[in-house]
């Protein structure tokens, strides 16, 4: 088995297990990245969203300050960051319960996905674990889909920062 300390983190197709990877080709913004578990094979999918989002180093959540700061005087909603209280908490979380500032869509053991809504654009996330023989594989897709010129604009301005904020997640699980 590959130590998880030296996988790497890969963009991809999801896999058609995904529950959004119909929509994927489609979608107006649309990326996937591919990890190797390693040591965390076996781990839920809510597990794993958490452990990422609890050990986020502090920029990521100044950075969403920022842009709640920047995009509120638009009327879009803010997000206030990843502050999910307790960690860890409930091992489940009902759809339409809150996780952060995403409404959970589903939750079940290889398979997490996650929804937010803005009155220009709305963001899902899937995080989804390919179950293999040797180590385990997590796929974290997002699709975002603008509702008007301003949630175009702000999906142009915003892409390289959430890919850089999806890597940065994805690698604190090393």
């Amino acid at each position: 088995m590959m130590d998880s300390r030296n996988a790497t983190i890969h963009r991809s197709q999801p896999p058609a297990p995904v529950s959004l990877a119909q929509e994927y080709d489609s979608a107006y913004y649309s990326d996937c990245f591919v990890y190797s578990l390693g040591s965390l094979s076996g781990s839920s999918a809510l597990t794993l969203y958490r452990q990422m989002t609890h050990l986020a180093p502090p920029w990521v959540n100044r950075l969403l300050h920022i842009r709640d700061l920047a995009t509120g005087i638009l009327g879009m909603t803010p997000t206030r960051g990843f502050q999910e209280v307790g960690y860890p908490t409930r091992t489940f979380i009902q759809p339409g319960e809150k996780l952060d500032f995403f409404e959970v869509v589903a939750n079940i053991e290889q398979e997490l996905v996650l929804r937010f809504d803005d009155p220009h654009f709305f963001v899902s996330i899937s995080l989804y674990i390919q179950r293999e023989l040797e180590e385990d594989r997590l796929y974290i897709t997002s699709i975002v889909t603008p509702y008007s010129q301003r949630g175009k604009l702000y999906i142009t301005l915003i892409a390289p920062f959430h890919r850089k904020i999806a890597k940065t997640m994805i690698s604190t699980l090393a």
